[in-house]
């Protein structure tokens, strides 16, 4: 009469557990999560002109230092003959010069973000066991 093996063991003698291929099909492997954040993607297209900056210090100037409305303002800019970026006149809403403060506020905010720097986080370790 032949003896039918455990389909796990070769062998079992003196104690000892021999193991045959099967156990062996297995691997372990450490498993993670990594947040990583960059800005070095991000397409740096500063194409702000000398005049951009000169026409935006003025506009800051007459708006917070010499308190003028929008409206002010546009009228100062047209009698002065001071033309926008694309050459033309100031819009009479003073909506025009309400953007240049805007827009420029906007660009200050984008250039903090381009150059900031952020932590990578990993996270979630595990260890799994699977069949190869």
């Amino acid at each position: 009469m032949k003896v039918k093996k455990p389909p796990l063991l070769n062998s079992v003698s003196d104690g000892r557990v021999e193991l045959n291929g099967e156990l062996n099909s297995h691997s372990h492997y450490l498993c993670f999560t990594i947040h990583h954040r960059t800005n070095d993607l991000v397409i740096r297209n500063d194409r702000v002109t000398k005049k951009q900056i000169i026409t935006h210090q003025l506009v800051s100037y007459l708006h917070y230092e010499k308190k003028l409305s929008y409206r002010k303002i546009t009228k100062w800019l047209n009698r002065s003959g001071i033309k926008t970026h694309k050459g033309k006149t100031w819009g009479v809403t003073g909506n025009s010069v309400y953007s240049v403060l805007k827009r420029f506020k906007e660009r200050e905010e984008r250039m903090n973000l381009q150059n900031k720097q952020y932590d990578t986080e990993i996270m979630d370790f595990q260890i799994k066991y699977l069949r190869n």
